[in-house]
């Protein structure tokens, strides 16, 4: 019976050192290509108006008040598909963080660019929300709504 136990023990100790699990690496936030270091789930707001004569205080004091700690401000119309501050918003966007606009228009003109740029940052683990409308795509409802949305347009 002794050796019954022992191999028993031998055993387990053998699975205990197969199962162990890695010790876990402290977090270290993300380089921006601004040179900061910034922690995961930054929330970046975009704030957009089409002339010089629109004011940028309703949505900046909304993207403020939700949290944003980054904001990028455009003063250039939405039919126009280069928009030089949007790009920089994309490209200083990390997984983990959530852009936030004031309205769906803001970000895009038409449905099909809305679904595009959401899809960019889907793919790239980014979050999106817009306030007005409480479209949130980090939750599964805010998905949902926005699945719908791209439905819809398909027809």
């Amino acid at each position: 019976m002794p050796q019954k136990k022992s191999r028993r023990a031998a055993t387990v100790a053998r699975m205990a050192r197969v199962h162990r699990s890695a010790p876990k690496k402290p977090y270290t936030p993300s380089p921006r290509s601004d040179g900061e270091m910034h922690p995961k789930g930054v929330l970046i707001g975009y704030a957009r108006v089409s002339t010089l004569d629109q004011n940028l205080n309703l949505q900046r004091d909304a993207l403020t008040e939700t949290g944003c700690t980054k904001l990028f401000v455009e003063t250039i119309s939405g039919a126009v598909s280069d928009r030089p501050v949007l790009r920089d918003v994309l490209t200083f966007a990390r997984a983990g963080d959530t852009l936030i606009v004031w309205k769906l228009d803001r970000l895009a003109r038409s449905m099909k660019q809305l679904i595009e740029t959401v899809e960019t940052l889907r793919l790239r683990n980014i979050g999106f929300r817009s306030l007005t409308e409480a479209i949130d795509t980090t939750t599964a409802q805010g998905r949902l709504v926005f699945h719908m949305f791209g439905a819809l347009a398909e027809f």
